[in-house]
Order: C-alpha cells, then sequence, then structure tokens
C-alpha cells in the first residue's frame, strides 16, 4: 500500500471500535467463535497462545488493508467511468 493510501487507511483502523468500519458485531462474533475453537489458552502454553496470535492477527491485518487497497482502485476506476459503454 503506498504512502498517500495509507493515510487514508491508518486513521480509520485507529477509531474506537464503535467508528471503525472494519469492527462489526458480525466479525467480532466471528473472530470470537474462531478464538474459542483454535486458540484455547488451556491447551497451549502462554507463548504458544501469544505466537499463534500475532501471526493470526497479522495475516487478518494483511487481508484487511490488502481489500481496502483494492476496494480502494475499484472505486476509483468506476468514478473514472471503467466499463462504461
Amino acid at each position: 500500500m503506498n504512502k498517500h493510501l495509507e493515510r487514508i487507511y491508518l486513521p480509520l483502523t485507529e477509531e474506537k471500535t464503535e467508528n471503525n468500519p472494519f469492527c462489526t458485531a458480525e466479525i467480532d462474533e466471528k473472530y470470537q467463535a474462531f478464538f474459542d475453537i483454535y486458540f484455547n489458552p488451556s491447551v497451549m502454553t502462554s507463548q504458544e497462545y501469544d505466537t499463534a496470535c500475532t501471526k493470526f492477527f497479522n495475516f487478518a491485518n494483511a487481508v484487511e488493508a490488502n481489500a481496502f487497497e483494492v476496494g480502494f482502485y475499484t472505486a476509483v476506476q468506476l468514478l473514472m467511468g471503467a466499463g462504461q459503454k
């Protein structure tokens, strides 16, 4: 993601949960369900849990940033008339 697009994206991710467009009740429910099944601290050491969480959130954040970038450039193309006959 280029630095100009990051200037739009990063403030959105830093919003409080109720104002963050990337944090919805549906997404929170899915995160919780996933964590309840796959990140059970009773079967992992503290270090394993921390490592797994870090890797998972790095992955999730990368997917979110990529989706934002794809959506942004798709919107730009649509606004410029792409696909119109």
